[in-house]
């Protein structure tokens, strides 16, 4: 599901404060995720206080006010993504405002943000569907560990379930062999998979080939009929299809372009 509405003007950049030092407030509806790198920062989100201490990623929506005070005696160092336009609705913020607070940084999110800071500033106005592109994954996978973290009883087994299917890609798994891996129905996997990702199991399924298969034609020079054999496509056919439609482009036209200067994001 995307988060992030059409139209929507994305920056990314790299700030320092010093103690005491405030960013804001900004008024109207706001999108931001920032990842503090060192010192601490209270942020006033719509009359509510956030609190945060580095290393630490804060998602934040916000309808009406937001301020950042940083804090903590030392210069806080930030890595920023910050949305911005009139087609951000007061939907949109309400739609996030349940993930929103600070998570611990991952590997993912933390190459993201970073990647998207340190894009020359002509690189970025050259290419605004990749830096959309690029926010949007940073979003998606901050609000699905958010998602996962607050799964009460599910989340230790979508969690299980999700490292499985991480781990056996290039196998032909079905609906039926993860109700028998699991010892849980079908119905009750697909639920648990449609209240966390949007999405059924087999679908979930399919998004981790072709993240996989995208990164393999970024990061090696196997063939594109091996690639896809490797993340369990039947055929390169397949494989080409799905990644036409989540790149935007086919497989070796995709490869040349990351190689020329980086992969953008799948649009989902």
């Amino acid at each position: 599901m995307k988060l992030l509405p059409d139209g929507l003007r994305v920056a990314f950049g790299h700030s320092r404060y010093n103690d005491r030092e405030r960013f804001g407030p900004l008024h109207g509806c706001q999108i931001e995720v920032v990842h503090l790198r060192a010192g601490a920062v209270e942020v006033l989100v719509d009359g509510v206080s956030l609190t945060a201490e580095a290393p630490a990623m804060l998602l934040v929506a916000s309808r009406h006010h937001l301020e950042y005070r940083y804090r903590g005696g030392e210069t806080s160092d930030v890595f920023w993504c910050q949305g911005t336009g009139p087609v951000i609705a007061a939907a949109v913020v309400a739609a996030l405002q349940p993930h929103v607070g600070a998570l611990p940084v991952s590997e993912a999110s933390s190459a993201l943000i970073r990647l998207g800071a340190e894009l020359p500033l002509r690189a970025g106005d050259g290419m605004p569907d990749f830096v959309t592109s690029l926010a949007e994954a940073l979003l998606q996978e901050l609000v699905g560990r958010r998602t996962l973290a607050d799964a009460p009883a599910g989340g230790s087994h979508i969690d299980r379930i999700c490292r499985y299917l991480e781990d056996n890609l290039e196998r032909d798994i079905g609906m039926g062999d993860l109700a028998e891996a699991f010892a849980l129905s079908q119905q009750h996997i697909n639920r648990l998979f449609k209240a966390a990702f949007g999405q059924t199991a087999l679908d979930y399924l399919w998004h981790l080939r072709v993240r996989r298969g995208a990164f393999m034609l970024r990061h090696t020079g196997l063939q594109v009929s091996q690639i896809a054999y490797r993340n369990g496509f039947k055929t390169p056919n397949h494989f080409s299809r799905l990644i036409r439609a989540e790149y935007g482009l086919p497989p070796r036209r995709l490869r040349l372009r990351d190689w020329l200067g980086g992969t953008p994001p799948p649009r989902t």
